[in-house]
């Protein structure tokens, strides 16, 4: 056996003898955010897809770049450390990608690329860059050049025996096999969001984020004590501004202010009024509204143990004398949601604190006022509460705070998750597809439409990081 042959042997046995083993089980750590099939059908599914991935990156590995530099030079030493580097850059890469992945839910390329090259056209402006990235394309154009036509013989003889190449025929198969199951079965693309090279889940037919991945609820461990049950009014006024909150414009809102806790730097975290309503429910960022907002969210499940009656009413359908009728004959406290605009804000707030105070529900009743707004940034948020003191607060805070802390500070909730999302420097507006950060601190931005990462300004790209984890801590594919 020649040299060349000797070697490209010695390879085949530490790639698919080692190399191959290895990776599968540096890619077990993908499993740590992966839900593990079900039903049998999946479990071949997910055995075939996932022996045959890492056979297939380590047979491009071998292929494409370790077997042509060792038919260049197939020296004893040299084709061995060639191997020894390749293996541990595969499985290094292998390695970190599934950590990124495990905390992130995305893998490291997928922002390289737009952060490095993209935004920042390192490889095309920086001359060293170039001129090494031009000398190596010559390089590679001398050697197919020269031996082309060699070193393409010798791969055919390589495939010409399926026998001796039983690794190949095996990740081939193992790979073929599994496309045709997904393609022709029920199969749940849940694996390729999880592998590099497997993107199932885009070219599927028909694929939502709830099919996609799995919501873990983030309030299934809190436990709330039988505190006070006090009345809830949620105020909610659409594109509402500190702009107009003045004794011109809104004179029953701003005297009303005068008398709750100001909180003047609230953030709208969404851009529209269906999502920014969301995550004042949910206490959760927008991105999660296709997955959770069919189910009741955890403040109305916690509600209905502590017996309130719930209404969600528009200002023309309101009848505060029977609502409190109704409070008085059952016993029970109510949570009152109110869809307004501005002006109808204004003198409803008027009615109900004349009406409540009449009654003596005033004392009993806590106010919520806030904005649902169709473009993120700040707006006005008014708390009263009838022992709370008249105060300014000027801590950052969001609509996924709102009612998580009245769970927390009224009910007596323990075990809540801690939702982020706004920082006192920056703070992230995300949708079920794409997402925006404001960077405060370098007044930039980073958006992401789905498909393309842009920036305007210099904002800090690791902010990306912080926001993928906020966005997909309770996914799994």
């Amino acid at each position: 056996m020649n040299r060349r042959k000797f070697a490209h042997s010695w390879g085949r046995k530490l790639f698919f003898g080692i190399s191959w083993p290895l990776s599968m089980v540096v890619g077990c750590v993908y499993l740590t955010s992966f839900i593990l099939p079900q039903t049998p059908v999946d479990w071949v599914y997910f055995a075939l897809t996932y022996i045959g991935h890492f056979g297939l990156l380590n047979l491009i590995t071998y292929f494409l770049l370790f077997a042509p530099v060792t038919s260049l030079m197939p020296g004893y030493y040299s084709s061995r450390v060639w191997a020894l580097l390749l293996i541990l850059a595969l499985n290094s890469f292998i390695g970190i990608d599934a950590l990124v992945f495990s905390q992130y839910h995305t893998h490291v390329y997928d922002y390289l690329l737009p952060i490095f090259l993209e935004n920042r056209g390192y490889i095309f402006t920086n001359p060293l860059a170039l001129a090494v990235f031009l000398v190596l394309i010559f390089i590679l154009g001398i050697y197919i050049w020269v031996r082309g036509e060699s070193h393409w013989r010798f791969m055919q003889g390589r495939f010409s025996n399926p026998i001796k190449n039983w690794y190949v025929v095996l990740i081939l198969f193992f790979f073929v096999v599994s496309k045709v199951m997904f393609y022709s079965m029920n199969i749940a693309p849940k694996l390729g969001m999880m592998l590099p090279l497997d993107y199932n889940n885009i070219t599927h037919a028909h694929q939502d984020s709830p099919d996609a991945q799995s919501f873990q609820n983030p309030y299934e461990k809190i436990q709330c004590g039988e505190n006070e049950t006090p009345n809830l009014v949620l105020l909610l006024i659409k594109d509402w501004n500190s702009e107009n909150l003045n004794s011109e414009n809104l004179p029953h809102l701003t005297h009303f202010k005068d008398h709750t806790v100001s909180f003047e730097n609230h953030r709208n975290v969404n851009e529209n009024s269906l999502e920014s309503e969301f995550s004042l429910l949910y206490s959760l960022p927008g991105a999660y509204i296709n997955a959770v907002s069919l189910n009741e969210n955890a403040f109305l499940t916690e509600a209905k143990k502590k017996n309130y009656s719930y209404y969600s009413l528009l200002p023309g359908e309101i009848n505060f004398s029977e609502i409190v009728s109704r409070t008085r004959e059952s016993g029970n406290p109510f949570i009152l949601k109110i869809n307004a605009n501005e002006l109808e804000a204004d003198q409803l707030i008027y009615d109900m604190v004349l009406e409540f105070q009449k009654k003596g529900l005033l004392d009993k009743t806590h106010f919520v006022i806030t904005g649902v707004n169709s473009a993120p940034g700040k707006i006005p948020f008014l708390y009263f509460a009838p022992e709370a003191k008249e105060i300014v607060v000027d801590q950052f805070s969001s609509h996924y705070d709102i009612l998580s802390s009245f769970m927390k500070t009224v009910w007596n909730c323990k075990k809540m998750p801690k939702i982020e999302g706004v920082e006192k420097d920056w703070y992230l507006v995300s949708h079920p597809v794409g997402y925006k950060i404001y960077d405060l601190k370098e007044k930039g931005s980073i958006t992401y439409d789905g498909k393309k990462l842009s920036t305007e300004g210099h904002p800090r790209t690791e902010l990306i990081f912080s926001s993928l984890k906020i966005m997909n801590r309770f996914f799994k594919p």
